[in-house]
């Protein structure tokens, strides 16, 4: 179950750690790539012939099939990445974005995203009542924003942390 962030979890949301990773994993693919398709060709034309060539032909087959599918796993976690690092950092403008509405219509937004009427309490009848809505309204889409910007963060977790398993 995801929980409800604070305020200064929410605007201090970091989600560049993501992009990095991102360019850090193709990065890393299109090396391993290379390293590999450079050995492939080395062994696919060898100066020698008998059984240890056929033994390197096939051991290098095996190996490349291994690293295509470490590539693509790479690939994938980066395609995550990249793309939650996006979703995040919308997310969580959208959640900032919420409390400085709340706050230009002079409410205040606690830490555990509670929100304050600053007015003073000299309204009376419809007024108290439209404010008190506002207030319920501003408050309702802040805490919705902030959760989503956590299950999104979760989400994106889930689904990386299988391909790190699995590149192990």
């Amino acid at each position: 179950m995801v929980e409800m962030p604070t305020r200064t979890k929410v605007e201090n949301w970091k989600s560049d750690h993501l992009a990095s990773a991102a360019d850090a994993w193709t990065r890393q693919a299109h090396t391993v790539e290379d390293i590999y398709g450079s050995a492939q060709q080395a062994v696919a034309e060898p100066t020698w012939h008998g059984s240890a060539a056929d033994s390197a032909h096939d051991r290098m087959f095996s190996d490349v099939v291994r690293v295509r599918t470490a590539m693509e796993m790479l690939r994938k976690a980066a395609g995550i990445a990249k793309n939650g690092a996006d979703l995040l950092a919308g997310l969580k403008r959208n959640a900032v974005e919420a409390i400085s509405n709340a706050e230009r219509q002079f409410f205040s937004v606690s830490d555990n995203l509670r929100v304050t009427d600053r007015m003073p309490k000299v309204l009376v009848g419809p007024l108290l009542l439209v404010r008190d809505l506002a207030r319920a309204a501003l408050e309702a889409d802040i805490r919705g924003k902030a959760l989503s910007l956590a299950a999104a963060d979760e989400r994106i977790a889930s689904q990386l942390k299988p391909i790190a398993t699995s590149l192990r």
